[in-house]
């Protein structure tokens, strides 16, 4: 369900940058899976 990370990370810019370089988001407020 990578929708629902989608839209958690989407909440914050950055951290959607981070994801889509596949780096560790600086903001754990989702469980990465």
């Amino acid at each position: 369900d990578g929708s629902i990370i989608v839209k958690a990370y989407d909440t914050d810019n950055k951290c959607i940058r981070l994801f889509v370089s596949a780096k560790p988001c600086p903001y754990q407020s989702v469980p990465t899976k």
